[in-house]
């Protein structure tokens, strides 16, 4: 008998009824079929070609920040960046977000990390993209990076009524405070109110509203 069957048949209650054994019979047969979808269910993968690798080097900001932006546009775009409501799809998609995130690492001064901190973070059915990428960052960027792109941020201000300065003004400070996911500097999002508010002067902001 296959061990699959064989270990939902030990599962079932023992009963001689004729009644009974049909009722087993549906039983194991709606968990084998579970069972088997389940097995024939994939997290879709994007293509090897498709991944940005990081070749360093090390404690270059631009390079580390466009390589975490342009990661996290392949994970979104195959749909990796959405939650699933399946326990086990969703642990499957966790550990393949961050396996695609290890992998994708290549400069020689972060092999190390990767192979202890990396597939660590992969197995441990915890870390999520922003943690991994957060890691990732305190390794890979230059000392008291978090000051100088907070201070990039705190110096965006808005100056100019119109729908198109208001659109780059907020795409600056998406790109900035998003730059600072897991650091001591990131805006919640009552902070954020407030850094809006004082860098929009009020007669603009009227004629915003």
């Amino acid at each position: 008998m296959p061990p699959k069957i064989k270990t939902v048949l030990e599962d079932l209650p023992e009963n001689n009824d004729e009644h009974a054994q049909e009722c087993s019979t549906a039983i194991l047969l709606g968990r084998l079929i579970d069972s088997n979808h389940k097995h024939e269910e994939t997290i879709p993968l994007p293509k090897a070609s498709d991944i940005p690798r990081f070749l360093g080097p090390l404690g270059d900001a631009d390079k580390v920040l466009s390589h975490l932006r342009r990661l996290q546009q392949v994970l979104r775009l195959h749909g990796l960046m959405t939650p699933l409501d399946d326990e086990d799809m969703e642990e499957q998609r966790r550990e393949t977000v961050i396996e695609l995130a290890n992998n994708s690492v290549e400069c020689a001064g972060m092999i190390g990390w990767v192979e202890q901190d990396g597939r660590r973070m992969e197995k441990d059915g915890l870390t999520t993209w922003d943690e991994w990428s957060a890691a990732f960052k305190a390794k890979a960027m230059p000392s008291n990076w978090e000051f100088r792109e907070s201070r990039t941020l705190f110096r965006l201000s808005f100056h100019e009524a119109s729908s198109e300065s208001w659109r780059k003004f907020d795409n600056a400070v998406i790109l900035h405070r998003g730059h600072l996911h897991g650091s001591r500097f990131y805006l919640n999002n009552q902070q954020l109110t407030v850094f809006y508010h004082a860098a929009c002067p009020e007669r603009l902001f009227l004629h915003l509203v």
